[in-house]
């Protein structure tokens, strides 16, 4: 679902494709991707077609860092899950 990482600073981009060949841009999975992660009480942006915006604030400690990762982390898992069930 990754097709790109970019950005600077703490402000980062991930490039959510339908695929890595033909990184065709997947705006309903980045979609279903901010509606889970928001459930789960972190709030992403979407930019552009497919991307997920993250900016936390230039003062986040290493905690909430972590615990804002896991929840985007569990967020990418289940719409996976969704996507191409085992």
């Amino acid at each position: 679902m990754i097709g790109d990482v970019r950005g600077q600073g703490l402000m980062i981009g991930v490039e959510i494709v339908e695929d890595r060949d033909s990184r065709a841009p997947a705006h309903d999975v980045r979609d279903a991707i901010v509606n889970q992660a928001f459930e789960h009480g972190l709030l992403l942006l979407g930019a552009g077609e497919s991307v997920l915006r993250l900016m936390p604030p230039l003062i986040i400690d290493p905690t909430t860092a972590e615990e804002a990762l896991d929840i985007l982390e569990n967020a990418l898992t289940a719409v996976e899950n969704v996507l191409t069930p085992h």
